[in-house]
């Protein structure tokens, strides 16, 4: 606390480097102190008992990073906030599968970054939330996921690609501005897991995970018109509704008999030529 009010001070006194720099060590002395407080490793009588407590704690310490990154216009001190976020599960983890209060946590987490990407363009944090969901995500499925019913892991796999779908165009759509690489790639790395963990979850189920594929490719086909009408970019309009017709021409092969895909498909390459002129 005391690193954190003398970052305040030094950045008050326009010594940006050393309070931003105290700020960050700040935020994450009290990971630290936090995690030390709650493992049962490091003291023999824990001095914080509950995980419920220790949780809410370091999401306090989480949004107040946030807070202070926003108000600094400092991407370190986000970078450290949700670097922290995305460790706190592991930190406070006792081995038991805890699954709705982790994704509600970490889509908490994510929101916030959905949040700060309408503002900043701080593209080394949206990577660095959509790398910490991933593998926070597959840590679980492959530990608890795997035998568990199909409907909670695939709800809430929608529910974290659905803010990934958003995060990488949000702030060129609201400021009107052309998409970088860098954020059409985020897209592309989003459709893929997020699919490919689909079809994992629905492997014996390929009628459903036509449905799913269905679903993606109109969300995308949204997301490029918007795209269209807000920044006239044409690479990231093309880019958006190539996605989206992949994802249709996937569709058939999983729903319908031989037939209905020779027929589905040649409604589609119509669409496709059209696309093309």
């Amino acid at each position: 606390v005391a690193s954190l009010g003398m970052g305040e001070y030094f950045l008050h006194k326009e010594m940006r480097p050393l309070g931003r720099g105290l700020i960050g060590a700040g935020i994450m002395i009290l990971y630290a102190a936090l995690f030390a407080a709650y493992s049962p490793d490091v003291y023999k009588e824990p001095v914080i008992e509950s995980q419920t407590l220790t949780f809410a704690l370091m999401c306090v310490v989480t949004i107040t990073g946030m807070t202070l990154a926003i108000r600094h216009n400092a991407i370190p001190i986000a970078f450290l906030a949700i670097l922290g976020g995305m460790l706190t599960p592991v930190l406070v983890s006792t081995g038991t599968d805890a699954r709705d209060p982790l994704f509600s946590y970490l889509l908490l987490l994510d929101l916030g970054v959905l949040a700060v990407a309408f503002y900043k363009k701080w593209r080394a944090l949206d990577i660095l939330a959509f790398g910490g969901t991933v593998l926070l995500f597959l840590g679980w499925y492959y530990k608890f996921g795997i035998n568990a019913p199909i409907a909670p892991p695939l709800a809430w796999l929608a529910a974290f690609w659905s803010v990934f779908a958003i995060i990488p165009v949000a702030h060129h759509i609201r400021h009107k501005t052309p998409l970088t690489v860098e954020r059409i790639a985020l897209s592309l790395m989003n459709a893929t897991y997020g699919f490919v963990l689909a079809s994992h979850i629905l492997s014996d189920r390929s009628d459903d995970l036509a449905w799913v594929a269905l679903i993606m490719s109109g969300a995308y086909l949204t997301m490029g018109v918007l795209i269209k009408l807000r920044t006239k970019d044409a690479k990231a309009t093309l880019a958006t509704l190539s996605l989206s017709m992949m994802f249709l021409m996937i569709f058939p092969p999983l729903h319908f008999g031989l037939n209905g895909i020779t027929m589905a498909w040649l409604a589609e390459a119509v669409v496709l030529v059209y696309l093309g002129f």
